[in-house]
């Protein structure tokens, strides 16, 4: 039974060691495809999910459609966007 209980406490640490590095890795390639974004982008979202975490999705969502943020390089991502949509 004991020699049952190891290779199970083995296998089930192993599994878990190996989940949690996959997690990880995709934690990480994640990050990775958010930090290609506009900063003042990655900043609206954040002040966003702030006002709906804070105040609840109603009022959140009233903040939303009341709020506009400066976001200069919008014009050229959306440029990029159209040209590759087109090709």
């Amino acid at each position: 039974m004991s020699k049952f209980l190891v290779e199970t406490y083995y296998t089930c640490t192993f599994k878990i060691i190996h989940e949690l590095e996959e997690l990880n890795e995709n934690v990480y390639n994640i990050a990775l495809k958010i930090a290609d974004n506009s900063p003042n982008s990655i900043k609206a979202y954040k002040d966003l999910y702030a006002a709906a975490q804070n105040n609840g999705l109603k009022k959140g969502l009233e903040y939303e459609s009341n709020t506009s943020y400066d976001i200069p390089e919008v014009e050229e991502r959306m440029r990029n966007f159209l040209t590759k949509l087109k090709s």
